[in-house]
């Protein structure tokens, strides 16, 4: 699958290269271009959530500030949240805060969490992003949307594989359904775990990512 797939991206950013911004057909080679990435993109949660299943990935072990990272990729966040007509803002309320992660989990992670967020926070206007310390020695990685909200059972069930809050043939939202799992599952992997909440069925939702502060480390 990666094979074709590859060929469509590279083969559609050489044509999209060559279309002049004023060309009728540039509009239709930037879709091509834009649906190629998206399926790349769910091929790779495909195979990320078949290697954790399989115990394929390992805990990195680096000591990292989780706010430099945040702050790192904010901006990629927040034009991605302003196309859906969104403001996007992060808050550090435990500045010098240390996490043993690799980065690369850390990012995924934070990624998949704004993702859903602006995919499937129905109505919402504002998405916050806050890193807060805990006790004893926890660190919590917060987004939260002030959209539609979540039913108590749809929030107790969000991170089962495949589960699509709308489950019909005729659902507009995009997704397999991955998301929120492989968060839950990479926080696992750091002895963190993931927690959804909402106060209302229109209350917003919040997604909690708590993982142990650098003293309380996972073990190689």
């Amino acid at each position: 699958m990666r094979t074709p797939l590859n060929a469509v991206i590279g083969f559609g950013r050489l044509v999209v290269d060559s279309l002049g911004a004023d060309n009728p057909a540039r509009e239709s080679a930037d879709q091509v271009l834009a649906a190629a990435g998206r399926l790349n993109s769910k091929l790779s949660d495909m195979m990320l959530c078949l290697d954790l299943e399989n115990g394929r990935v390992v805990a990195g072990q680096t000591v990292e500030n989780p706010a430099a990272i945040i702050e790192e990729n904010l901006h990629l966040w927040g034009k991605r949240a302003a196309l859906a007509g969104i403001k996007l803002s992060f808050r550090d309320d435990a500045p010098g805060a240390r996490v043993a992660i690799d980065p690369s989990h850390l990012v995924g992670i934070m990624n998949r969490l704004v993702d859903n967020a602006i995919i499937h926070g129905q109505g919402a206007t504002a998405i916050s992003v806050a890193m807060l310390k805990l006790e004893p020695n926890l660190i919590a990685l917060t987004v939260t949307d002030d959209g539609a909200g979540l039913t108590p059972e749809l929030a107790a069930r969000c991170q089962e594989a495949f589960l699509q809050g709308d489950m019909s043939v005729t659902r507009s939202g995009e997704g397999l359904g991955l998301g929120l799992h492989v968060v839950g599952r990479l926080a696992a992997l750091y002895k963190g775990k993931l927690d959804i909440t909402s106060p209302s069925p229109r209350g917003g939702v919040t997604a909690t990512v708590t993982l142990p502060a650098a003293n309380q480390a996972v073990e190689s």
